[in-house]
């Protein structure tokens, strides 16, 4: 009880002091990148211009094209779309467990009532 308590008490006193950082300084960038010197990032007369780049070349270059390296096998395309019979078996498999109706010849499950035999039952209850 009491290290529940003092823990929460913890975490209000680290959330305290993380908002009071944040807003009486030490914002971007964050102080392991304070470090670096501002001389580095001065353009100089060394550096050459940036090449010319053509439309081609940065769709070529940069552009990820959304398509597939490797066509996917037949074995791999089967097991997504129909499953592992031992783990997840996807096609539809047809139940064992319907019984016909007896009044109405309609097929139902073994345990439940024929729903349009119960639906006339009650037709004939109400007033």
């Amino acid at each position: 009880m009491f290290t529940s308590v003092l823990s929460q008490v913890r975490t209000v006193f680290i959330n305290i002091e993380k908002n009071i950082v944040f807003v009486l300084g030490s914002r971007h960038p964050p102080d392991t990148l304070c470090v670096l010197g501002t001389e580095s990032l001065a353009p100089t007369s060394e550096t050459s211009p940036a090449p010319q780049l053509s439309l081609p070349d940065l769709l070529r270059d940069s552009v990820l094209w959304a398509v597939p390296k490797h066509r996917r096998t037949v074995e791999k395309r089967l097991q997504r779309k129909f499953g592992w019979p031992a783990l997840v078996w996807k096609p539809i498999v047809p139940k064992k467990n319907l019984l016909m109706c007896q009044s109405c010849g309609d097929h139902h499950i073994v345990g439940h009532l024929c729903c349009r035999t119960s639906k006339s039952q009650r037709r004939r209850k109400q007033p």
